[in-house]
């Protein structure tokens, strides 16, 4: 036999249903131009604006507070109805504290916007992932995601791009050359993004 669940938390989520069902896609606004290349992005704020215009017509309100634990964060999303003050809790993906707080500032807003991306099922413009994959006929060829984060990479001072490896290391456990090949977009993404936050 299963408990009735909550009628308020239940009421909460049909209107975090209606809030989901009625969101747009969430456009890139934003380009920038690292001076070999420019590259287009949807911002954390367009993120953010996207959501909280579907939430807002629900009456429901959004925080995305900071938890951690030991050497690791995540970031809380939390949406609460105005109305009654109930709440539901979504934790994103952890990831190591790190010194630089540049660093940690890129990754927070890293965090935030593909929280609110996954837990939205918010349709993003992704040339990234587009660029991970490589020709079939061209097997040994490197994707042009790849290619992209090696040119990221070898801009920087000899600091940078060493501080760009450990972290690099820490969000994805492996080294860019044995990442596979499905995860060059996000790695493309995180790089802009670690580069951007260091900015």
């Amino acid at each position: 036999m299963t408990d009735t669940p909550n009628p308020a938390v239940q009421n909460l989520y049909v209107k975090i249903a209606a809030a989901v069902a009625s969101m747009g896609d969430v456009h890139k606004t934003k380009t920038a131009d690292t001076g070999k290349y420019k590259y287009s992005y949807a911002s954390l704020s367009d993120t953010i604006d996207a959501v909280n215009e579907a939430l807002e017509a629900q009456k429901l309100a959004m925080m995305q507070p900071i938890i951690h634990e030991g050497d690791y964060m995540a970031v809380l999303t939390v949406i609460i109805d105005r109305d009654t003050g109930d709440s539901a809790s979504f934790p994103g993906p952890p990831f190591k504290i790190m010194a630089d707080p540049q660093a940690v500032g890129s990754a927070v807003s890293y965090g935030r916007r593909y929280a609110l991306t996954s837990l939205f099922a918010l349709k993003v413009e992704d040339d990234d992932g587009g660029m991970a994959h490589r020709a079939v006929s061209r097997p040994g060829e490197r994707t042009p995601a790849e290619k992209e984060v090696r040119a990221i990479v070898a801009k920087l001072d000899k600091d940078a791009a060493a501080a760009f490896q450990t972290d690099f290391m820490d969000e994805f456990s492996s080294t860019l050359t044995n990442l596979p090949e499905s995860r060059h977009g996000d790695a493309l993404t995180w790089a802009k993004l670690w580069v951007e936050g260091r900015g």
